[in-house]
């Protein structure tokens, strides 16, 4: 709290505030959930950044002292979401229902990723998930980049996305399937 204090100065001429993100914020949920409740005694503006890969009840809990979550939805497809993340995106899903009936504002964050995710199919079906969710106040559509790939290749490992395209050819389009009904921004 000592350095988020420092800043107060700054978020009050700014009207930031502070952004708890990793990785993913709910792995230290004890944590969490305790400076989520300093930063709210100090009238500090909190923001999440998630997956939405977390325990729901601890994801509710969070919900009630946070001002706005950043959440991202890589995949409506769970066998693409298995494959290119590792697990199931089933809790993900569910924990973004259970969120969008509190009252804390959401950010759907979706990254575009040519020949992973940017077909039409997997875009309509997100945006089909979302549309009858409450609280949905912007979707960022997050162009793909490889800057990660050095890190890999310092690391020696194997980078499993290399000779993806840079661009989608369908951003375009999958922005005008958003925008029918969201405020909606390429780029984060």
């Amino acid at each position: 709290m000592k350095e988020i204090i420092k800043d107060v100065p700054f978020y009050e001429q700014s009207g930031g505030g502070v952004t708890f993100s990793g990785g993913e914020p709910f792995v230290y949920a004890d944590f969490l959930l305790e400076i989520l409740t300093r930063c709210k005694k100090e009238c500090i503006h909190t923001v999440i950044d998630t997956s939405g890969f977390c325990d729901t009840e601890v994801l509710l809990k969070a919900a009630k002292i946070a001002d706005c979550f950043l959440y991202d939805v890589k995949f409506f497809n769970r066998e693409k979401h298995e494959k290119y993340c590792g697990a199931s995106n089933e809790q993900i899903l569910e924990n973004l229902k259970c969120l969008s009936r509190e009252k804390t504002k959401i950010l759907i964050r979706i990254p575009v990723i040519p020949a992973v995710n940017d077909d039409l199919a997997e875009m309509t079906a997100i945006y089909n998930f979302i549309k009858d969710l409450g609280n949905i106040e912007i979707v960022h559509l997050l162009p793909y980049h490889d800057i990660h790939g050095d890190k890999y290749r310092r690391l020696e490992m194997q980078y499993e996305l290399s000779g993806i395209p840079k661009e989608s050819q369908n951003m375009n389009e999958i922005e005008g399937i958003f925008k029918s009904k969201f405020r909606t921004r390429v780029g984060g």
